[in-house]
């Protein structure tokens, strides 16, 4: 029997630190998109490590961040993306053209997380108390 992930799995696994996790407030600084923010984001609590998940709505355009959320310090921060063309599909010929990778193209600020994130990308960022 063969298998290859979807790009919806990925999606999940990128969301599944949420699960039987705490709620934490969240906001997002970013460009609208036809009257809806281009970024949604969300974060979370469980064992003193805080996940946040955003997601760049947009099709064709990047978009800078500023991600805040409330309390801690941030020992160790460590980031995955989900991107590429809205379109591709993992197949049997090519079972790798949608894959999660690490991401660095964010920093570390006393206002938040600030993060390039790439159009039509999903990112998970781990904060480790």
């Amino acid at each position: 029997m063969y298998f290859f992930h979807t790009p919806t799995y990925h999606v999940f696994d990128l969301y599944k630190a949420h699960h039987d996790a705490t709620l934490l407030p969240a906001e997002v600084e970013c460009a609208e998109l036809n009257g809806f923010r281009q970024v949604t984001a969300s974060a979370s609590v469980k064992e003193n490590v805080i996940t946040l998940t955003a997601a760049n709505l947009h099709a064709d355009q990047p978009e800078k961040v500023l991600l805040e959320i409330a309390g801690g310090e941030a020992n160790k921060v460590t980031a995955r993306i989900l991107t590429g063309d809205m379109h591709a599909r993992n197949t049997f010929e090519d079972q790798h053209a949608v894959e999660i990778a690490a991401f660095t193209d964010f920093a570390v600020t006393e206002a938040g997380i600030e993060m390039n994130l790439p159009a039509c990308s999903v990112v998970e960022v781990t904060i480790h108390a």
